[in-house]
This record gives structure tokens, C-alpha cells and sequence, in this order.
């Protein structure tokens, strides 16, 4: 049972450190895309300038370039929206990670209990024997008594039987 037992919590510290490592890894990779949304909303933010400033007419040839401006700047959004929908599934990740985390924690707490359980059970049932032990050891001796007296009470008969045989032939 307390192999069974070593081998769960064996268990749970592998699935912990995997859990913690993932864990780890999500939250590296959330802080690296939150730079990488950041610095695309900073170049949004610079090619809007950009367009602006070419709306106004401040730059030649701009026509071309507003409208390559315009594409980046849709495909930077539509990269940003797929990048926030990333965010939002990390994030469900890492809280399934967390709970995951948590329930390994309360199980090894649980097993923990179990095996002090287990081991005050070992030392009650072991005090239990040395005590039955303890009280059997005079109902033994009581026993070899009674049996002894019974030998002695033969011995005794048989003697008397003996006295009387000889008492009645003379």
C-alpha cells in the first residue's frame, strides 16, 4: 500500500515539475507576444501618421504608398487579432495549468496525511499485538497450571486407589 502510494506521489512531483515547466514556457511566450503586439501597435500607430500625412498631401507620390500602408496596416491588425486570440488561449492554458498545479499540490497534501495515517495505524496495530500478547501470557500460564494441577490430581486418585487396595487386603 505505501509502495501504491510512493509511486502516486512519484506520479504527482512528475506531472508538477512537467506542469511547472509548461507552465514556465506559456508565460515566457505571453510576455514575448505582448512585446510583439506592443511594437505592431507602435508601427500602427506610425503608419496611421503616415497615411495621415499623405491624406494631407505633405508628401509626393503618396498614393502608391498609402495604399501599401493601408495593406500593412490591415495585415498588422488582422496580426494583431490573431495574436490577442493567441493571448486568450494562453491564457485559458495557463489557468488550466494552474488548477492542474493546484490539484496535484492537494493530492500530494493528501497523500501525505494518508501515509502519517498509515503509520499511526502500523504503530497502534503493533502496540495492540504487544499488549494481546501481554494478556495472553497469564491466561498460558493458567492454562499450564490447571493442566499441571490435573496431571497431580491424577497421581493422586491413582495413589489413593492404590492405598485403598492395599488397606482392603489386609
Amino acid at each position: 500500500m505505501q509502495k501504491k502510494w510512493e509511486v502516486e506521489l512519484q506520479t504527482l512531483k512528475n506531472n508538477n515539475a512537467r506542469l511547472t515547466a509548461a507552465l514556465q514556457e506559456s508565460t515566457s511566450n505571453v510576455d514575448e507576444w505582448k512585446k510583439q503586439l506592443h511594437a505592431y501597435k507602435e508601427e500602427c500607430s506610425s503608419l496611421k501618421s503616415q497615411i495621415s500625412e499623405g491624406k494631407s498631401g505633405t508628401r509626393p507620390d503618396t498614393k502608391t504608398e498609402i495604399q501599401e500602408l493601408k495593406a500593412r496596416t490591415g495585415s498588422l491588425q488582422q496580426e494583431n487579432s490573431q495574436k490577442d486570440m493567441e493571448m486568450s488561449l494562453l491564457k485559458d492554458q495557463l489557468n488550466e495549468l494552474k488548477m492542474a498545479k493546484q490539484e496535484s499540490e492537494t493530492r500530494r497534501e493528501r497523500i501525505k496525511m494518508l501515509e502519517s495515517e498509515q503509520t499511526s495505524l502500523q504503530d497502534k496495530i503493533q502496540m495492540l499485538e504487544e499488549q494481546l500478547q501481554l494478556l495472553q501470557k497469564p491466561h498460558q500460564e493458567a492454562l499450564d497450571l490447571q493442566d499441571e494441577l490435573g496431571k497431580q490430581l491424577l497421581k493422586a486418585t491413582a495413589l489413593n486407589e492404590q492405598i485403598m487396595n492395599v488397606l482392603s487386603k489386609t
